[in-house]
């Protein structure tokens, strides 16, 4: 079976478990290449997948969040069923996000591709099954396919409404953090607190943050950090009191922890963090499918260039 690939940048033939990807071949040059792909009206055609005979709507619902997820835009995956294959497709609406950096290493793309694909697949992974004993319908529903659908789903919209995305986000992080802790540390007590239970499971992964505790304002610290602006973007309270005031009040700021002013708090607006939660998400998804390229550095899934080295 073979399908057609719009809006990923690839420029590699790569393969794994049988699927067997070709880039579209081009005379342009790198940077042009790349501006045409990550194009925000055209989605252009990238080039094909070869794979064993498959369910092609499970298929291309699967792939196409992996493809979204690598470029960080939405990608168009069609069935080929003809010679004569559009070379674009031209959308109403711009393509939302811009194409993510680790997109353009290929070494690193492939890796992700393959990796995800198989743990998004995988019925038998501990976060793909349900933790009680209801009936188990679809591994879809499952807590880490649901943050992967819930991360690369905002790509997909006409247009972007940071009420939804950032819902998104957090829900997605907050459900497969409890499941990963039950699954994996069930010595772990799970606590009403979400930044602590947040803590507890980027503690396992590797991955920087800042806690804060809601009485006394202890905070974990891999070091000092004296820039406000790089504190809050750490502090897991911030992305929590952020989505509560969001959720509950129908509010864009929110009062969060800072420990170094005179009242201990400080005011925030949502539309300054919620691509620091995405850049969170990403480094959770790409930690937790194991993800080892020396590329790769997610304890700077905070910054505004994160997790390249």
């Amino acid at each position: 079976m073979r399908f057609a690939i719009y809006g990923l940048f690839f420029t590699k033939v790569f393969s794994f478990n049988n699927f067997h990807f070709t880039p579209i071949e081009s005379k342009l040059k790198f940077l042009e290449r790349k501006k045409l792909i990550s194009d925000r009206r055209y989605y252009n055609l990238s080039g094909f997948i070869d794979t064993p005979d498959i369910n092609p709507n499970e298929f291309i619902f699967e792939m196409q969040a992996v493809l979204t997820f690598v470029q960080q835009q939405d990608v168009i995956i069609k069935d080929v069923f003809e010679d004569e294959i559009p070379t674009e497709y031209l959308s109403e609406f711009e393509r939302i996000g811009s194409a993510a950096p680790f997109a353009f290493y290929s070494d690193l793309q492939e890796e992700i591709i393959e990796k995800l694909y198989l743990k998004l697949i995988d019925k038998n992974d501990l976060c793909n099954q349900k933790l009680d004993n209801s009936v188990f319908n679809s591994f879809h529903n499952c807590e880490f396919s649901s943050l992967v659908y819930k991360v690369t789903e905002p790509f997909h919209m006409r247009k972007k409404f940071i009420e939804l995305t950032y819902y998104l986000y957090f829900s997605g992080l907050e459900a497969f953090c409890k499941q990963y802790l039950k699954s994996y540390y069930p010595e772990i007590k799970i606590v009403k607190e979400t930044s602590k239970n947040l803590a507890e499971m980027l503690e396992k992964l590797g991955i920087n943050y800042i806690h804060i505790d809601s009485k006394d304002y202890i905070y974990n610290l891999r070091s000092k950090i004296n820039d406000k602006k790089k504190f809050l973007k750490l502090s897991l309270s911030t992305y929590s009191n952020l989505r509560n005031k969001l959720f509950h009040q129908n509010l864009f700021v929110a009062e969060v922890p800072y420990p170094m002013t005179t009242n201990g708090k400080e005011l925030v607006q949502i539309t300054d963090y919620e691509n620091s939660l995405l850049r969170l998400c990403n480094a959770v998804i790409l930690k937790y499918i194991g993800v080892n390229n020396p590329r790769l550095d997610c304890s700077k899934w905070y910054a505004r260039f994160p997790l390249i080295k």
